[in-house]
Formats: structure tokens, C-alpha cells, sequence
């Protein structure tokens, strides 16, 4: 799946409160925990997205203050509670001011939430790969815009068609603005694995 690297990071200065471990000789801390990166992360999410999400179940309670280091956290859309991996990893550390960059990834279903393994299309469902939902999305949007949005791309990499699912894809406008488009799968003829999609623009 292609991921998508947030431009504009969280920085935040901690407080003794927010820390745990010894502090450094130069005054910032040894470990932070991931409670407080995830907050970060949810404020990033929202600014590049302009969708809330609820970051937490990181994979350790905290990691070092460190520039480099990483932690990997569940984002939950607050609107839909689909699931999605995010990665969070420092950046740049400056005292006891940091930034983080996230990173979005795959969708979590409930196949990987039990046995952990790959979401493909493995399971019984139908599934779009995101090169064919980035294909439909250019067709939905023809009446919308007045171009066709050639290097459209959608995140996840196979998208089960469900109605409801949605996905986020991405193309630039001849502005050489990156735009945002939230795609949701409205209907579904299971027999003959066609599907229909609702397609806005966001951003």
C-alpha cells in the first residue's frame, strides 16, 4: 500500500508531568511516553486529513526521547471506527521540543485484528485494488472537474467492498495543489462484483 508521509509535524515542549525516566544532563528527558506522541499524532492527522482520529493501543507504553525513534499505534476514525495502522517515529529533538512525522497505513479488519496476518483479498469478500478504486474515482469525479486527474492514487491497497468502507486517494490539480478525495463504496452487486462509489473532494 502507498503510504502517506504528513508535511506539516506536531512539536510540542514537555512538561516534568509528561515524563517518565531520569532527565539529561541539558535538561530534556530520557523516555516520553507514547500517550503524549499519540496526541500529537491525532492533531497531525487532522490537520493534513481534515478527519478526526483517535490515536492509542501503541505498541509500547513509552520509548526513548530520541531522535529516530519509532512507535506504531492504532488510528481510529472517530466518525466511522474503521481502523488503521499508523506509524509515529521523532524526527528532530531540540531540548525538550520534538517533532514527530506519521505515517498511515493499511486499514485494520477483523481477520488482522485475530490472527494478525495480511488483509488482502485472502478472505471471502469482494475487494478493489487501489489501482482500480483510483480508476473509478477518476471517472466519478468527471463532472466535478474539468480535467481528468491522471496520477490519482488511493491508500489502501485492496479495499473489501463493503458498503460504507471508504478510502482516502490523492491527485494534483493543475495548480500543482495535491488534493483529497474521500471515496466511500455505496453499493455492491455481489454476483457480479460491481460496484458504486461516492467520491468528494475534501481538501
Amino acid at each position: 500500500m502507498k503510504t502517506r508521509t504528513l508535511p506539516l509535524l506536531a512539536i510540542a515542549a514537555l512538561s516534568a508531568g509528561m515524563l517518565t525516566g531520569c532527565a539529561l544532563p541539558f535538561g530534556g528527558p530520557s523516555m516520553i511516553e507514547t500517550d503524549e506522541i499519540a496526541d500529537l499524532a491525532e492533531e497531525a492527522l487532522e490537520d493534513e486529513y481534515e478527519v478526526t482520529y483517535r490515536v492509542d493501543d501503541c505498541e509500547d507504553e513509552e520509548i526513548e526521547f530520541a531522535e529516530g525513534e519509532s512507535v506504531d499505534c492504532i488510528a481510529t476514525d472517530r466518525d466511522s471506527d474503521t481502523e488503521y495502522e499508523v506509524a509515529i517515529e521523532i524526527v528532530e529533538v531540540k531540548g525538550s521540543e520534538y517533532e514527530i512525522e506519521v505515517e498511515l497505513g493499511d486499514v485494520i479488519t477483523d481477520e488482522e485484528e485475530e490472527d494478525g496476518g495480511d488483509t488482502g483479498g485472502s478472505g471471502d469478500g469482494l475487494y478493489v485494488t487501489n489501482t482500480e478504486l483510483a480508476e473509478t474515482t477518476v471517472d466519478a469525479l468527471e463532472d466535478v472537474i474539468d480535467y481528468t486527474a491522471t496520477d490519482m492514487e488511493c491508500e489502501t491497497e485492496e479495499l473489501e467492498l463493503t458498503v460504507g468502507n471508504f478510502d482516502y486517494c490523492y491527485f494534483t490539480g493543475p495548480d500543482d495543489e495535491v488534493y483529497v478525495v474521500e471515496v466511500e463504496i455505496t453499493d455492491v452487486d455481489e454476483e457480479s462484483g460491481q460496484y458504486e462509489i461516492s467520491a468528494e473532494i475534501i481538501e
